[in-house]
């Protein structure tokens, strides 16, 4: 008995032709192929379709059909229950996809559901790219609106149970899609749970290799055929957006970031200005715009490939104890994940402003002050104000950490006090969920005596640990005093101010 037939254009070197997938609703099982009147008809039980639907037992190149622009006749219910479980799986794959690609970037990234057709068409023609016959429409070469519009619509009731699911949610400002903030901290360094299930999708696209072994004539078939080769798969990023301070802006712009400011603030160039800042390896940049005579300021940070000299000397000198992370993608993702997790728990982040994921660049607002270590280290500061600050720095550290926060590169250059006093964490690039909040503690103060007499230096990691010790946990002051944080710290700091900051610890434990 015929429960349902599927009809989609197929591409052959003769031009464009209808093919059929015909679903019976027998109980054993049957896939066969045959050429009616001029027309291919693929014949499979429903209980292999539902396989196939579910599992990828067959490769994928049963269900694959259900995401062409096809008519219908038969078991309109069955037809629904197909494509919202078929449709549900693909969107539950793009997000696996994008958590993985843009970790902790993820929740910014907006989208419609032309974008998870693309992505998933290009996952399965990587595989097997005999698909392109069915997928025609959705390459570069033959790009088709209309053919991917029918796909959508015909995707849309997967997307709003997804969306009810908590699996995607829908932007408020744009009515674009996006993956919820929860579901982009749970997974941000969930590396295990996402290549275990990257390997288990990887398993089933590898069916589509050998299916041909079961469902011989109808593989024959669609490699004799031909029209598919030569078929390039469209870049799925450029149906990408990322939302900032600015609005969305397109994932793979490779334009010029001072461009993309003098467009979105409407200012020509010539109100731009850019100074460069920092130490001799660090990529950081001021830009000062004037708008309609009010002066902005932005902070403009590259983030460097792995041959960077700054993090190949931390990664060889740190790694026993610390995990540096070197890959500018993760680094980024890093920074924009743990700015918005902590400024949602009252930690003081600053706002990102734009961002270029192919440049590696990332705008934010400038906060105005000084950082904690230009208060120890100028002139023009007392004493009570910079004991102040480092003490406050204890405290705010202590409560990244309460967070279930390692910061990483815990140092005093990254924490600015604004000019109200307020304290700012500036650099999250090596934020972690998990790791050694010890690291954090011995790292700000044994790192700042390379800038410190021992009796001053002494003085900051004392005042640094009450501050600590007032929110945070003793033993992990006290496992701070650990010679192994010193002997990372020798190429830095001399020996002689760091057993005075270690001076300075105890005095605090004592207290």
């Amino acid at each position: 008995m015929v429960l349902l037939e599927i009809r989609y254009p197929v591409l052959t070197r003769k031009g464009l032709r209808e093919e059929v997938l015909r679903v019976l609703d027998v109980s054993q099982r049957r896939i066969s192929s045959e050429t009616v009147e001029g027309t291919r008809v693929i014949t499979v039980d429903l209980r292999t379709l539902r396989d196939d639907v579910r599992r990828s037992e067959s490769g994928e190149l049963l269900a694959s059909k259900l995401l062409t622009p096809f008519t219908s006749s038969g078991d309109r219910e069955t037809l629904r229950a197909l494509l919202l479980e078929y449709g549900l799986r693909v969107v539950g794959e793009v997000v696996e996809d994008l958590l993985r690609d843009f970790r902790g970037m993820a929740h910014r990234l907006l989208f419609g559901p032309e974008y998870l057709v693309v992505r998933k068409v290009g996952a399965l023609t990587s595989i097997y790219p005999p698909l392109w016959r069915v997928f025609w429409w959705a390459s570069k070469e033959r790009w088709n609106e209309s053919a991917l519009r029918d796909v959508v619509l015909n995707l849309q009731p997967a997307v709003d149970r997804a969306v009810e699911r908590g699996i995607l949610s829908r932007d408020e400002s744009t009515g674009n899609l996006r993956i919820p903030a929860v579901k982009t901290a749970s997974h941000h360094l969930s590396t295990g749970q996402l290549v275990k299930s990257l390997t288990g999708r990887l398993q089933a696209f590898l069916k589509a290799g050998t299916v041909g072994f079961s469902l011989p004539r109808i593989v024959l078939e669609e490699l004799t055929e031909g029209g598919w080769e030569g078929m390039g798969a469209k870049d799925p990023e450029s149906l990408l957006e990322v939302m900032t301070d600015l609005g969305p802006a397109p994932i793979d712009d490779d334009s010029d970031v001072i461009d993309l400011i003098s467009r979105s603030m409407r200012v020509d160039r010539s109100r731009i200005k850019v100074f460069r800042i920092g130490k001799v390896f660090n990529s950081t940049y001021l830009i000062e715009v004037d708008v309609n005579g009010v002066h902005r300021t932005l902070f403009l940070k590259r983030f460097l490939a792995w041959n960077s000299v700054k993090w190949v000397a931390a990664k060889l000198w740190a790694f026993p104890l610390r995990n540096f992370h070197i890959s500018p993608s993760m680094r980024l993702s890093n920074e924009l994940f743990f700015m918005d997790y902590l400024r949602e728990r009252g930690i003081p982040t600053p706002r990102v402003v734009h961002v270029s994921w192919r440049r590696k660049v990332l705008v934010r607002q400038a906060v105005k002050g000084r950082s904690v270590m230009d208060l120890w280290t100028s002139q023009g500061f007392s004493d009570s104000e910079a004991e102040r600050a480092v003490t406050d720095s204890g405290r705010l550290i202590a409560s990244v950490h309460r967070e279930g926060v390692i910061v990483g590169d815990c140092k005093a250059d990254n924490v600015v006090v604004d000019e109200g006093g307020k304290l700012w964490l500036v650099d999250l690039e090596q934020a972690s969920t998990s790791g050694d909040r010890s690291w954090d503690v011995a790292e700000f103060v044994l790192f700042a005596g390379r800038y410190l007499d021992p009796s001053r230096a002494e003085r900051f990691a004392e005042s640094f640990a009450r501050g600590y010790l007032e929110l945070g946990e003793e033993q992990v002051v006290r496992k701070a005093l650990d010679p192994k944080y010193v002997l990372v710290m020798m190429p830095w700091t001399p020996i002689w101010t760091q057993m005075a900051v270690t001076d300075g610890i105890r005095r605090a434990l004592r207290t």
